[in-house]
């Protein structure tokens, strides 16, 4: 029986209008480069529409069909960490259902992959997507990881070493993206050039870019652990100031009040910083799980080893 070369992982929420058209992409792209095995994982994200309903009845000829149904909207980074829990692929990468990436990424992302021998290969924008995009790279530059791309990106292929290493560090409201990047296996990248959605509404909310920033930056940096520490040393500074001051001017009375407030605030902004950092090494746990799978339907298994 026949190894899979590339799993590829298509999270989906409320994409009922894509889904027929992405169907018929996907098996005109496989049939063309029928010398790759290939995987499809098709994850519903607790959509509300007909989208499971479209997958269910999805059947393409060669290629092994893995579909995952999610009990609700967990988000596209936890759709993915699904996905990759079940992927059986050599290498995976992502594809997402608006099809704004274009399809023909997977196999260049498959030859980068192949020829330079790397676990990762990115595919990084030639430019940003707005002016959010632009705000979140810059952040994750200054204060994440100074690897992270100016313009971001959406899509990555990574080895089976990687896929195991992210099956057992499954972080919830966590960026996958970021995650990888952190572990640091050797990489290469791609550029692509970002494609117009053709049907439907982005899925991606003002909400759910805010939550990624926040996630993003609680998760992976210690800045804002820092930011209170310098915060706290700022009111200290300034007390001591007061002090000072008062001292030269004789005037107790009249500063006494600020400088004890300044004190106060500047001891408790320590202290909040020394917690911050007790909790920032300890190891993290979470009270829920990043996703539950619903039903798993399994069609073409003859392709599997």
């Amino acid at each position: 029986m026949k190894e899979i070369d590339v799993s590829v992982l298509i999270p989906c929420f409320n994409e009922q209008e894509n889904i027929p058209y992405l169907i018929e992409t996907i098996d005109a792209f496989t049939k063309n480069n029928a010398h790759i095995s290939w995987e499809f994982v098709f994850i519903d994200d607790g959509s509300k529409d007909n989208t499971w309903a479209l997958l269910e009845k999805t059947c393409l000829e060669g290629v092994h069909l893995q579909l995952l149904q999610l009990a609700k909207n967990f988000g596209s980074h936890a759709a993915l960490r699904a996905g990759i829990s079940v992927a059986r692929g050599r290498y995976t990468t992502f594809l997402y259902a608006d099809l704004q990436d274009p399809i023909d990424l997977l196999l260049q992302l498959f030859e980068k992959i192949q020829k330079h021998k790397k676990e990762v290969v990115w595919a990084v924008r030639k430019q940003s997507q707005g002016i959010f995009s632009a705000l979140y790279a810059f952040l994750m530059q200054k204060i994440v990881n100074k690897n992270f791309p100016s313009t971001g990106f959406d899509v990555v292929m990574f080895s089976r070493k990687v896929q195991k290493n992210l099956n057992n560090a499954i972080e919830n409201e966590s960026s996958l993206f970021l995650q990888i990047l952190d572990f640091g296996f050797s990489d290469a990248s791609i550029t692509y050039q970002k494609q117009f959605r053709r049907l439907g509404k982005s899925k991606w909310t003002i909400k759910k870019k805010l939550a990624l920033l926040l996630n993003s930056i609680f998760g992976f940096s210690i800045f804002p652990v820092y930011s209170i520490a310098l915060i706290g040393f700022l009111f200290l500074l300034m007390a001591f100031g007061s002090i000072v001051y008062a001292v030269y001017t004789k005037n107790f009375t009249t500063w006494l009040l600020p400088i004890v407030l300044l004190l106060g605030f500047g001891f408790t902004q320590i202290s909040l910083a020394m917690l911050g950092l007790y909790l920032w090494r300890s190891e993290r746990k979470f009270a829920k799980p990043a996703f539950i799978i619903q039903n798993t339907i399994i069609k073409n298994a003859n392709t599997l080893l």
